[in-house]
């Protein structure tokens, strides 16, 4: 088995660390086989194919797209999709656009509590699936706040006074896109859920290949229930420490360690 993280973030989406930074850095901590699963974004992957060739690192390509059950947001993650299909292309070019629409009313909202930020839009071309750190990080960089968490707790939480709601989808829609795409399904993170074994259940029900049991944030009792549900249906085991690169100032968390094998698109995960 080769150590692993499935679960990683750039700044395709809302990581801090470029695609090539990612995978150096993943490099230089032992990592053999990663995910780069940034939000409802694909453009991470072809950047860092030669990379992790050279490197002597598995890529699996990678998604996280995002998704809604009686108004709690539910992620699932997608591997091994064809990143150039026509059904995952057509999600993302609608995604992108109602993501723009919502960071243009999120600025607006904060205009109207007298906060000025007015960010140069052309930084973030890159961003294709850009969101809510990014303004977080605008208000910290022009001294509204002192950290992105009083960001979020202060105007861009999901009560606060610049919230705007974001674009999903059901989790349907999500399982259907990823297998259209040629990809597995895995229910991101079900440990942090509201309503975990509803929304898992739903899941299953849907199609979804696998569950991410182990994740930095999840309690040792709830991962071992996860690995019960996934080997009772039958279900793929993954993980990963879902680094965005702001872990204790940035440091990877460094006794997570994650361990797997792969047979053809079937990914089984242990911890060690």
């Amino acid at each position: 088995m080769q150590r692993c993280d499935l679960h990683t973030h750039t700044t395709k989406s809302d990581g801090i660390y470029t695609p090539k930074d990612l995978v150096y850095f993943l490099y230089s901590r032992g990592i053999k086989v990663l995910s780069i699963t940034d939000h409802d974004s694909v453009e991470a992957i072809p950047e860092v194919e030669d990379e992790c060739k050279q490197l002597g690192m598995q890529i699996i390509p990678g998604i996280e797209l995002s998704a809604e059950y009686k108004d709690e947001e539910v992620h699932v993650l997608g591997y091994f999709v064809d990143i150039n299909s026509r059904p995952l292309q057509e999600y993302l070019h609608k995604f992108r656009a109602a993501r723009k629409e919502r960071f243009l009313k999120m600025i607006e909202k904060l205009k109207e509590l007298g906060i000025e930020i007015n960010p140069d839009l052309s930084k973030f071309e890159e961003q294709k699936s850009i969101g809510r750190p990014h303004v977080a990080r605008e208000l910290l960089n022009h001294g509204y706040v002192s950290s992105v968490e009083e960001a979020f707790q202060k105007y861009i939480g999901d009560s606060g006074p610049a919230y705007v709601k974001k674009f999903k989808i059901t989790v349907e829609e999500a399982v259907k896109i990823i297998h259209k795409s040629d990809g597995v399904a895995v229910l991101a993170h079900p440990g942090l859920l509201n309503r975990m074994e509803e929304i898992i259940n739903l899941s299953i029900a849907k199609g979804i290949d696998g569950i991410e049991v182990y994740h930095p944030r999840i309690p040792l009792e709830i991962e071992g229930q996860l690995y019960e549900i996934a080997f009772k249906n039958n279900l793929m085991v993954t993980g990963g420490t879902d680094f965005h690169g702001d872990f204790s100032e940035q440091e990877y968390i460094t006794d997570f360690e994650l361990y797997c094998t792969i047979v053809g698109k079937n990914i089984k995960v242990i911890k060690k």
